[in-house]
């Protein structure tokens, strides 16, 4: 029999009898295959969205995104669901353009989600009602640029595939090149992608040389849009007339020291990793200066407290954003690079992005983030229907990244090296980590608490195969290796809670960071091996805390770094005094956690600790913390001699810091309360 294409069906038919049963049944079959042809090009679109995702991924931000089985299922799906809804266009094609497109449309598709998601940031809300409008929004604005580029190209495949490429890129450039949507460079990028766009569309009509001039015009301005944007590493500074050594700089997010020290303690991975330390100082009694990231990190960089190096978030009922830090603060890495050391980072916490401040003066950083932050449909997914957070890369991706910097980026430099690790293990979503050797101390604890404990030990195993790949590119041996934590976590079986009257993300109250002051928040732990190890490994109980870090690697590296901040205490000795004998006491940590629940700020002593509540002095809570290590017995209201003489010490102490400079500047990066949300700081 012939066959002939019905424009006004899905499928091409055969020309019969229409009383005859028997070549009916045929004819439904036909369409029910070709259906499905259809349909399974729609989700090859989507596949096809994937790649061209990361591919644009690895042009922007340097490197490919790793994704799990569930990430290419939502590709496909959403692919597939493109392709559905584009069934009535693409049936008024020929069977082979049907096909493609198909493919087109399940690719284009995805991207609708994207867009609405990338505009309902844009004007900074996430409503429902104003969600809905961003996505009929974005539906009839590429809808328009379809057919506008349809008419244009003439051409639906054309039309509808440069709408899809020139969403693709546009997310791409505001993910990862600027920090708003709305900037000036953003939209001038956004301007650029959408002279290429239309240059190709005028390409596909007959050819003229006044239309090849201006595709070329428009691919020249887009080359040199787009090539502004991308991060310039800076070059190798001037070799250092003497030869210092190279610093290895380590933090593993949310480790409180009393697990850190149970895993070396009883575990293999534990055991490893202070045999790669031998001939270090392992602290005991090291303070954070504030319970969660930002804060902490900006301490650790500047040597300042928080009052002093002023690094903070908005309140978060104006803005999502950050002051970002002062231009007047020094960092560690500009220091270090001003004496002649090449600084390179690698990180993978969301919020330590460069428009921070805090990576100023690193050469070259690389922020490994996870598939639902850099892959657009996935970051839509998350906030338009229940699909899990995965923000961060593993400890096996810096591993991988590490050796691939050492062979490549590290290689040829000549001048002292400061590494940066920044691990997110353990931090939430906690992974179970199965193939683990048995380990007892997991008896008793929860869901929650193994798994941490399992993050933990995988962090200390990756870091061994880490510092093994530093030695084999000679750069551990000889080098001062510090091992940090930003802040510790909050479990269920410390009977705290997080001083706030509302959830944490999805999170109990009992759970998490950056909300309170306690032990498991503030008690980090601390490992420092100098270049020239100690013929033994040693434990000291000698308070310190982030601050102290700074004057410390100034020592250690025997490199004047400058004073960090004025009026600053006395360093800690180096190299610590045995078992505490002829010591001096050292001068208290303050603490603070300012950001989220009611403002605290603390004194942190050798034996006690207050925890003083500025709007609520009624509620301040006094540990001692030598009969009291769990803090279970405020002594505020039986003590209130003892308690006014730590408030007054408190306000000496705090009103000595010197007030944070002004930048001027705030970074309101537009996605950067889905960063908070997902690290479960906001709800």
């Amino acid at each position: 029999m012939g066959e002939s294409w019905d424009t006004k069906g899905l499928l091409p038919s055969a020309t019969m009898r229409p009383s005859t049963a028997r070549s009916a049944a045929p004819t439904l079959a036909t369409r029910g295959v070709g259906l499905g042809l259809l349909v399974t090009a729609a989700t090859l679109g989507g596949l096809l969205a994937l790649g061209i995702d990361q591919t644009l991924n690895r042009w922007t931000a340097g490197y490919w995104v790793p994704f799990s089985g569930v990430h290419l299922l939502c590709y496909l799906l959403v692919g597939a669901l493109g392709g559905v809804v584009a069934l009535p266009w693409t049936r008024r094609q020929p069977p082979t353009a049907a096909r493609r497109c198909s493919i087109i449309a399940g690719f284009t598709g995805v991207y609708l989600p994207a867009v609405a998601d990338r505009l309902a940031h844009a004007v900074g809300t996430q409503a429902g009602l104003v969600e809905a409008l961003m996505v009929l929004a974005a539906a009839a604005g590429m809808a328009l640029t379809t057919v506008a580029l349809v008419r244009i190209s003439k051409s639906a495949i054309t039309g509808l595939g440069l709408t899809g490429l020139a969403a693709a890129v546009g997310l791409a450039v505001n993910r990862n090149l600027v920090s708003t949507p709305t900037e000036t460079r953003a939209l001038v990028a956004d301007l650029a992608i959408g002279l290429v766009v239309l240059g190709l569309a005028v390409a596909t009509r007959r050819t003229h040389g006044g239309r090849w001039g201006f595709v070329t015009a428009s691919l020249i301005v887009a080359t040199i849009t787009l090539r502004s944007l991308q991060p310039v590493p800076l070059p190798a500074p001037p070799r250092p007339e003497a030869d210092p050594p190279d610093l290895i700089l380590v933090v593993i997010d949310t480790l409180r020291q009393d697990v850190f020290q149970s895993v070396v303690e009883g575990t293999p991975e534990g055991a490893a990793f202070a045999s790669r330390l031998k001939g270090a100082v392992w602290y005991s009694q090291a303070i954070a200066v504030a319970p969660w990231t930002p804060p902490s990190m900006a301490s650790i960089f500047t040597g300042r407290y928080p009052r002093e190096h002023g690094f903070r978030d908005l309140p978060l009922g104006t803005t999502s954003g950050f002051h970002a830090l002062a231009t007047a603060v020094p960092t560690l890495a500009e220091r270090l690079r001003a004496r002649g050391y090449y600084t390179y980072g690698i990180a993978t916490n969301p919020v330590l992005h460069r428009d921070t401040g805090l990576l100023r003066g690193f050469a070259a950083y690389r922020h490994l983030l996870g598939p639902t932050v850099k892959l657009p449909l996935l970051t839509a997914l998350t906030r338009f229907v229940d699909l899990k957070q995965d923000y961060y890369q593993s400890a096996r991706q810096v591993e991988s990244h590490l050796g691939v910097a050492l062979d490549q980026d590290l290689a040829s430099v000549d001048n002292p090296l400061f590494l940066w690790l920044h691990l997110m293990e353990p931090h939430h979503p906690l992974h179970p980590h199965r193939g683990l050797s048995p380990d007892p101390g997991e008896i008793h604890l929860d869901e929650d608490e193994l798994r941490y404990r399992r993050e933990t030990r995988e962090a200390l195993s990756r870091l061994v195969q880490m510092f093994d790949r530093l030695d084999q590119a000679g750069r551990w041996d000889g080098s001062l290796v510090v091992v940090v934590s930003d802040h510790g976590e909050m479990f269920p079986s410390d009977d705290h809670d997080n001083g706030t009257t509302t959830l944490v993300g999805d999170r109990p109250k009992v759970l998490g960071h950056g909300h309170a002051l306690y032990e498991e928040l503030v008690r980090v732990p601390l490992v420092i091996r100098p270049p020239r190890p100690l013929p033994e490994s040693r434990t000291v109980d000698e308070i310190v805390n982030h601050t102290d870090l700074w004057p410390m690697i100034s020592t250690l590296l025997d490199v004047d770094l400058g004073p960090a901040r004025r009026g600053a205490r006395t360093a800690v000795p180096w190299p610590p005094r045995e078992d505490g004998r002829g010591r001096a006491l050292r001068p208290p940590t303050l603490l603070s956690a300012l950001q989220h629940g009611p403002d605290r700020i603390g004194l942190r002593t050798e034996t006690h600790k207050l925890i003083h509540y500025p709007k609520q002095p009624g509620r301040d809570e006094l540990y001692d913390l030598r009969r009291d290590p769990g803090e279970a017995i405020d002594l505020a209201a039986t003590r209130p001699q003892l308690l006014r003489r730590f408030r007054v010490r408190l306000g000496t102490l705090w009103g000595e810091l010197s007030p944070p400079p002004s930048s001027g500047e705030v970074v309101s990066d537009e996605d950067e309360r889905a960063r908070l949300r997902a690290l479960g700081y906001i709800q």
